[in-house]
């Protein structure tokens, strides 16, 4: 038998000899390095667990679609039915939240422009007031939806008082014509059939807030303008009348329970409530209205802008659109991506201008349809793996903080403030809750103990039993993959 490695000691030259050496030594270091290994287990032990979580407790046509991404590496960790599209629920909002933050940027704001169509003489306007929405979010008290009712009507009284202000710094103490709203530059959707309430203006986010308490009934904004309400003892404590006129929102109040509650328009048509509250606040600080449109269209009489008024800067839209789930916001976004990127705010635009900004990004948008903002469309697809890319891409943007702060904490804020409330899992968890009938998802970030990000992940069941089945999966994994974290 040849002695192979006496062989190689006498026959090969002495700097091979030692560059050999050299190669074993770092081959059998690299081996056994610390990282290496411990990335090793952490896989392995990942895989059985969570196999054990999605794998061995599928019920019936329950499908789930994981992807988990190691932001230390960029490795996947792991997936399952990762590259499936899936009915993503309102993790459709993560979508929207990054495609609007890449496109328009955190301090973005639309606006609604005030136009004059006549000449002002002696404090008259010889024409029209032509609000021209574009998708602006202005007159809201909405949030904090901690503040108290008072707080709010007052936050909104002194929003108007500045319209009004502005309206008279131009010379402006009757109009002689009538208040009119514009909004084809910004929509060619006369109605917004998908989610009613979104639309080119809106007065306190086309919603009203209503408190019961001690039996008095107040609401914000007051005296339930837009809304028909009726107090009735049949209902728990507050809900919608599906009687009365098909075009004015009612509501069924008990003033006997004490209540907190809000709704969206859904009949009454948001020009309409816009128009209704701006004349009012018009005409209760001082400003006549004859009420008679003289010469709306810019062919009958040409328009001269006055000023314009500006939305929200985009970055607080958004915290609320991540945190609270909040669809209009959601919705009212998605529409004006479609307006800045395609030329109109309609929902087929919009989800083409939402691939096409994820794809100029390098994200891998085959599988992705955006069919709205908020999520509650069953037409919206994406994969795990799509929204655990974008989640990982987002974090090498400039955008990074205001993104993250668009996140609910587990046992904290938001949507997941009742949720993923252990020991160890409060407040290491950054995520976006989805829920439909039998969609549940979650996705966003695992943190370290030092509130670092260090996994990206996308969670999402279809055809789910319930939220309770769904909700129990996703807290053990959760408890699994935090657990490997510490144990690094």
């Amino acid at each position: 038998m040849i002695d192979f490695k006496n062989y190689l000691l006498n026959c090969l030259p002495l700097s091979v000899i030692c560059r050999l050496n050299y190669l074993c030594l770092y081959l059998l270091l690299f081996s056994f390095s610390p990282s290496a290994t411990a990335q090793n287990q952490f896989n392995v032990s990942l895989k059985s667990n969570l196999d054990r979580v999605f794998k061995s407790n599928q019920r019936g046509d329950v499908i789930w679609g994981c992807s988990i991404t190691d932001l230390s590496s960029n490795a996947s960790v792991y997936s399952v039915n990762s590259e499936t599209p899936l009915i993503p629920a309102s993790n459709q909002k993560i979508i929207v939240i990054a495609s609007s933050l890449l496109e328009l940027g955190a301090e973005y704001r639309s606006h609604t422009v005030f136009h004059i169509n006549g000449p002002i003489e002696n404090g008259v306007l010889n024409g029209n007031l032509i609000i021209s929405g574009h998708g602006a979010i202005h007159f809201t008290s909405r949030y904090p939806t901690s503040r108290a009712i008072t707080e709010k009507n007052g936050i909104l009284s002194e929003q108007l008082d500045a319209l009004v202000n502005r309206i008279r710094s131009a010379g402006i103490v009757r109009i002689k014509g009538d208040v009119a709203i514009h909004t084809r530059e910004w929509t060619d959707m006369p109605r917004n059939k998908h989610y009613p309430s979104a639309a080119a203006v809106s007065f306190h986010e086309n919603t009203i807030d209503v408190v019961v308490r001690n039996e008095v009934i107040r609401s914000c904004p007051e005296n339930f303008l837009g809304f028909n309400y009726s107090e009735s003892h049949a209902v728990y404590s507050q809900n919608r009348s599906n009687t009365g006129n098909e075009f004015i929102d009612s509501l069924l109040i008990n003033p006997s329970r004490d209540s907190v509650d809000y709704w969206r328009l859904e009949k009454t048509s948001p020009i309409s409530y816009y128009r209704t509250h701006i004349r009012n606040a018009l005409i209760s600080r001082g400003i006549g209205i004859d009420g008679t449109a003289i010469g709306y269209t810019q062919q009958d009489r040409p328009w001269r802008k006055l000023f314009a008024l500006e939305s929200i800067p985009l970055e607080k839209l958004l915290r609320d659109v991540g945190i609270h789930s909040d669809n209009f916001r959601a919705e009212t976004v998605f529409l004006n991506l479609g307006y800045m990127t395609q030329g109109i705010a309609n929902y087929q635009k919009a989800g083409i201008g939402v691939k096409d900004i994820l794809s100029r990004n390098g994200i891998d948008t085959s599988r992705l349809l955006s069919a709205d903002g908020s999520g509650l469309s069953r037409n919206n697809r994406t994969t795990p793996a799509t929204l655990s890319g974008l989640l990982q891409h987002m974090l090498t943007t400039s955008h990074k903080k205001v993104f993250l702060n668009c996140f609910a904490t587990a046992g904290h804020t938001g949507t997941l403030a009742s949720k993923l409330t252990s020991n160890k899992l409060k407040g290491r968890i950054l995520g976006k809750t989805g829920t439909l009938r039998d969609v549940t998802a979650l996705s966003g970030y695992i943190l370290t103990r030092r509130s670092r990000p260090a996994l990206a992940f996308s969670f999402i069941c279809n055809n789910s039993p319930g939220a309770t089945y769904a909700w129990s999966a996703i807290e053990e994994a959760m408890t699994y993959l935090v657990t490997e974290i510490d144990s690094r």
